[in-house]
């Protein structure tokens, strides 16, 4: 099975039966593009499997690992996170669909050249396992909101606020125990 990049010959795959399988360990350098607040920090080693189906290409992929830099939510200090995707796959598919589908979902196997292009399928499965609120460690105090201080760093030189300063102090009024 030779490759460039993402992209995969599979000539011999589609001229073969159905329930045609190749598998192998995927270990790719080059770097996805995601938003400008994360960045690919290694490369991706995965496990493949490629299945001849009667609509198209079978893509299976397993313990996918890499990691990611991401912006700490509370302080804006870069960290770098291991992700580990168990599981993922999609058909990519010989002919378009008739029915109205969301194209960002369906993945066409470039029948000319008889190749698939995994890059945006990877993506797009990476971007689901994000942490939903990057935070650099659970204990991360975050910044001072008077100074702009890392208060992880150093202490901040504000003056404390009082309970009654705080924005939501008034809720406490709200609950009064019986």
């Amino acid at each position: 099975m030779k490759r460039t990049t993402y992209v995969f010959d599979i000539g011999g795959l589609v001229r073969s039966d159905q329930g045609t399988k190749y598998k192998f360990k995927f270990d790719e350098e080059n770097i996805l593009k995601f938003e400008d607040n994360v960045k690919q920090k290694s490369g991706i080693n995965a496990d493949i499997t490629l299945m001849r189906v009667r609509e198209g290409i079978h893509v299976h992929v397993e313990n996918m690992q890499f990691s990611l830099e991401f912006k700490c939510t509370r302080c804006a200090t870069g960290f770098i996170q291991k992700i580990v995707v168990r599981s993922a796959e999609r058909v990519f598919f010989f002919e378009k669909e008739k029915e109205d589908s969301d194209m960002f979902d369906l993945f066409y196997v470039n029948k000319k050249a008889l190749t698939i292009d995994i890059a945006d399928f990877l993506r797009q499965e990476i971007i689901l396992h994000f942490p939903t609120i990057p935070v650099c460690s659970k204990s991360c105090k975050g910044l001072c909101p008077t100074c702009g201080a890392n208060l992880n760093e150093e202490k901040c030189s504000c003056a404390k606020r009082s309970s009654e300063e705080k924005p939501l102090a008034a809720l406490k009024n709200l609950y009064k125990p019986k």
